[in-house]
């Protein structure tokens, strides 16, 4: 049977303090690795989740524009050529109406179907 001296010397070297520090250094360094690349990752589903669900939502009301539109320009025309009869302000409060409508709406579809969502992850990865 080998000693315990026998035994130490032919594992390796002694640790010494410096070496301790060393490794748990380079731990703490894969840990932080780690639990970045979980971020990343977890982030990055997220945005593909988002870009579909946007991109299903931004189809929608792009379609709901242009249905809105035409039935605006039908009106248009049959205000036009006095098949429906108005007085004029109801005519001009109507186009005009119409106009602030789908302004704000491409405006809500421009503010939140695309946010900014960079900031946060990297606030997310300054605080790891």
């Amino acid at each position: 049977m080998k000693s315990s001296n026998d035994l130490i010397s032919s594992i390796g070297d002694d640790v010494s303090s410096d070496d301790l520090d060393s490794f748990l250094a380079v731990s703490e360094e894969n840990r932080k690795f780690e639990k970045l690349k979980q971020v990343l990752d977890s982030w990055s589903e997220t945005e593909d989740q988002d870009r579909d669900l946007r991109k299903r939502y931004a189809g929608y009301l792009v379609i709901f524009l242009l249905i809105q539109l035409f039935v605006i320009d039908v009106g248009f025309f049959f205000i036009g050529f006095n098949i429906i009869d108005v007085s004029p302000w109801v005519a001009n409060t109507f186009i005009v109406s119409s106009f602030a409508e789908i302004s704000g709406m491409v405006y809500l579809i421009v503010r939140y179907l695309f946010p900014d969502s960079k900031t946060k992850l990297l606030d997310l990865i300054n605080q790891l």
